[in-house]
């Protein structure tokens, strides 16, 4: 998620991360974090208890709000265990951005 805010936003950017705090989903926050160089100490990012795996990102150039798609949700929660992680975590990371999120952009 974070990576795509970058690509696409420039200058500083903030986050907003919609999974609450409570694992596995915050993880998420882990991974906006480091994709996006939005931090806690810095203070350009918050989370929400929406409990959904969403994040929004703004700068001045705009926003960008990235949700994962109800279907890989499903997919991950439905086939994830100790002895597959790595096998999903690997499937995800060479998934195109389109077939894992819905991406609405805003000027």
């Amino acid at each position: 998620m974070g990576q795509i805010a970058r690509s696409e936003l420039k200058g500083k950017i903030k986050a907003i991360v919609f999974t609450g705090s409570k694992t596995p989903l915050s993880c998420v926050i882990d991974g906006v974090q480091f994709s996006s160089g939005c931090t806690m100490g810095k203070g350009n990012i918050s989370v929400k208890d929406d409990f959904i795996a969403k994040a929004s990102f703004s700068s001045v150039e705009g926003s960008i709000e990235i949700e994962l798609r109800e279907d890989v949700k499903h997919d991950i929660d439905s086939t994830m265990s100790h002895e597959t992680e790595e096998q999903i975590a690997l499937s995800i990371h060479r998934a195109s951005a389109d077939s894992m999120f819905l991406i609405k952009r805003a000027p």
